[in-house]
């Protein structure tokens, strides 16, 4: 059958002959020495605007980071708060529950406190990190049951009824084997977090560098190209973009760089130092627990005293730790010499303190293991001078001076490194901009010439 009357079929171009097509009118735009110059001009203006947006995002990418280092880390010492908090009202209320009747004002007032600052600690992680706020709210719960049962408790032992002392004993094992380790899975989290970021800066110097190189490499490419055609050694305006480029990556390197060094040595130190603490002071609260627990157990608290020993022994290696920190300096003969700052006065205040409370201990297992259990108990409850109680609390409060001190010099340091490097970042945008200006006038200038 015919098909006259009818158009054509119109065929697609091929993909190839698209192509061609292309390639043709780039050649035909380079084709002369103004249409390279065109191009060029071009290619210094984006070679620009990478360096001026890669190099600033790498430098606002180790912003950041060390932004979230801060975060984690003081998150870090929000658990720890926490956590000492919980085990100095467990302390507290064991050690009180070795007498008949009711606690002495002070040591309710004590314990109230401590469970009040670690309810609000508790708060305060959870808003501060969204995925904390899941396991911070079942330690929550686990700590309205044990206020429960010590609240129990404390009705029973005002009767003088023996059942006290089982409400004293799983409430304490419920901080003990519920609370605590939760909140070492939330810690074990940070610390790992803490440890990526700090990877991570490495390789944002190296997305600096690259930048840097490619938009350096771009333009000196150009200067000769230029230099050769238009037979004039210098540019001025291409020059002074590539003398931006090379200062402001050079300074920023330098920042950034110097914000690195200082903040791994912070980790080294007083994070680190933070941490040792923290731990210190959760284990030398524990101990005190246990010794309690050991003589409310009356003869049978064998496991409460093995206990004890553990957690001493454990307190006192991290009391004598000192990690590479403010607290050290260099000699003249470059070997490490101890400050004699306020925070080292702390620590051996602390670690002094400590020691004197587990010689009292020493004493109280003596008359215990003599039978002397009322004695025992009366060197325990004692609240006067050179009492237990009186040298436990000289040490928890070096202990803690320490701890804000060494708290405070992380967040301080690694602000103030974010913020120096923060500034890198905006000049490297202003320079990376200013070289694009100064690429897009260089060339107009030669092509007016050609004009």
């Amino acid at each position: 059958m015919s098909n006259v009357g009818q158009p054509p079929v119109q065929r697609p171009a091929s993909k190839n002959a698209a192509f061609g097509a292309i390639v043709a009118r780039l050649r035909l735009f380079v084709a002369d020495t103004p249409g390279r110059m065109r191009a060029l001009r071009l290619l210094g203006v984006a070679a620009s605007l990478i360096f001026a947006f890669g190099a600033s995002g790498a430098a606002w990418a180790q912003r950041d980071a060390l932004r979230d280092l801060r975060k984690n880390a003081e998150q870090q010492t929000r658990l720890g708060v926490i956590r000492t908090s919980i085990v100095e009202a467990d302390a507290v209320a064991t050690n009180s529950f070795l007498t008949d009747g009711l606690e002495a004002a002070g040591t309710r007032v004590t314990y109230e406190a401590a469970m009040k600052r670690g309810s609000l600690a508790i708060a305060d992680a959870a808003s501060a990190d969204a995925a904390d706020r899941s396991p911070l709210g079942d330690v929550n719960a686990e700590l309205v049951r044990y206020s429960g049962l010590i609240e129990s408790a404390r009705a029973t032992n005002r009767q003088g009824l023996p059942v006290g002392v089982a409400y004293v004993k799983q409430a304490s094992a419920i901080a003990r084997d519920a609370i605590l380790p939760k909140l070492t899975m939330v810690s074990r989290r940070h610390a790992s977090n803490v440890d990526v970021q700090l990877r991570r800066l490495s390789g944002i110097v190296m997305a600096l560098r690259v930048t840097t190189l490619f938009g350096i490499a771009v333009l000196i490419g150009i200067l000769a190209w230029l230099a050769v055609r238009t037979r004039r050694t210098l540019n001025v305006a291409y020059s002074v973009a590539v003398s931006v480029m090379v200062l402001s990556a050079a300074l920023a390197a330098t920042s950034i760089r110097h914000a690195q060094t200082n903040v791994a040595a912070t980790y080294r130190g007083d994070y680190a130092e933070t941490l040792t603490l923290l731990q210190a002071r959760a284990n030398a609260f524990e101990a005190r627990s246990a010794e309690s627990l050991t003589l409310i157990s009356r003869g049978s608290g064998s496991a409460f005293d093995e206990r004890y020993v553990e957690l001493k022994s454990d307190a006192l290696v991290q009391l004598d730790s000192n990690p590479t920190s403010s607290l050290t300096g260099t000699d003249s003969g470059g070997g490490a010499r101890a400050k004699q700052g306020p925070e080292n006065v702390d620590r051996n205040v602390a670690r002094k303190a400590f020691r004197d409370y587990d010689a009292i201990h020493t004493k109280v297992r003596s008359l215990d293991n003599q039978g002397n259990w009322d004695g025992a108990v009366d060197i325990v409850t004692a609240t006067g001078d050179r009492s237990a109680a009186q040298v436990f609390a000289t040490f928890a409060a070096a202990n803690q001076r320490s701890i804000d001190r060494a708290a405070t010099a992380v967040a301080n340091e690694v602000a103030s490194q974010a913020n120096l490097v923060n500034y890198s970042g905006w000049m490297l945008l202003a320079s990376g901009l200013l070289a694009a200006l100064l690429s897009l006038l260089g060339m107009s200038a030669r092509l007016r010439e050609y004009s």
